[in-house]
């Protein structure tokens, strides 16, 4: 068995992938357990499979990124998560779910080394705190706040703390 850290990619471009696994090969510590072109496969593989760091795409068919972080969550998986996108739109959304960066592709190998040193310094330190625990765990649909569109519930906001699509008033 090799050791290091149990590493998930998911992500449904297949060049994506190929280029994430291809970086990740030449880091130390870096056990890849598991590849997967969309989030259903990695969700199927969860009770097998327990990666620390995960390398997630958002925008994928059928589950995305979030609603697959949502998915282990429940399964009480809470691995690290880079959020690695073409999208800049829901960078708040990862954070909110505790993620511990957010790579805009086209990325470089600098930043994508950034990124790894970053969560593999996490993950030496133990930085298993009841924080990072509570907040890779997202709200429920069930717990969306009375002012907040039930259809919005993945996407959360700093404003009142729930929705992005809130329907309370912005206070000036």
């Amino acid at each position: 068995m090799t050791s290091g850290i149990a590493t998930w990619v998911v992500d449904d471009e297949p060049l994506a992938r190929r280029r994430l696994l291809h970086l990740l090969d030449k880091v130390p510590d870096i056990n890849v357990i598991g590849a997967f072109g969309s989030a259903t496969e990695a969700q199927a593989q969860a009770p097998e499979m327990a990666p620390q760091l995960l390398l997630l795409d958002i925008r994928m068919p059928e589950l995305d990124g979030f609603e697959l972080v949502n998915a282990l969550a429940a399964q009480g998986l809470t691995p690290y998560i880079i959020f690695v996108t073409a999208h800049s739109d829901r960078s708040l959304d990862a954070f909110a779910v505790g993620a511990i960066d957010y790579l805009l592709k086209p990325f470089d190998d600098e930043r994508f080394a950034r990124a790894i040193e970053r969560a593999r310094t996490l993950i030496a330190s133990g930085a298993t705190s009841k924080r990072h625990r509570r907040r890779s765990r997202p709200r429920s649909p069930a717990t969306v706040p009375a002012c907040c569109s039930p259809s919005t519930a993945r996407s959360w906001c700093c404003r009142c703390g729930t929705s992005s699509l809130c329907r309370r008033p912005r206070s000036t």
